[in-house]
């Protein structure tokens, strides 16, 4: 990160904010592209760092977080047995079509 001055980088930061939250809810892929970049310049504000041990922390927590995601989705997931039969939904639920009066 260049050397800023602390009021302009206060200024990017309220400048990347506003767009993170707008898109937050609706599109977390695009609020990304703004919430890394606002995390960085904030770090920066609160503890000067070398910047590429900052990427290198940052990658190390997403791929652990990563990690971490992937596996409780895998431990949490409904088992099924091979050749089992599930059990038969009524009509209305399987034709798609919601049930009357």
């Amino acid at each position: 990160m260049p050397h800023l001055p602390a009021a302009l980088l206060g200024v990017l930061v309220l400048l990347l904010l506003i767009p993170t939250e707008l898109f937050m809810a609706s599109n977390y892929a695009l609020a990304l592209g703004f919430f890394t970049p606002l995390i960085m310049v904030m770090t920066d504000l609160a503890a000067p760092a070398d910047p590429v041990r900052l990427l290198l922390d940052r990658g190390t927590d997403t791929i652990l977080g990563v990690g971490i995601g992937i596996g409780v989705a895998i431990a949490t997931r409904p088992r099924t047995i091979p050749g089992a039969s599930q059990p038969e939904l009524p009509a209305e639920a399987r034709d798609g079509v919601a049930p009357g009066p």
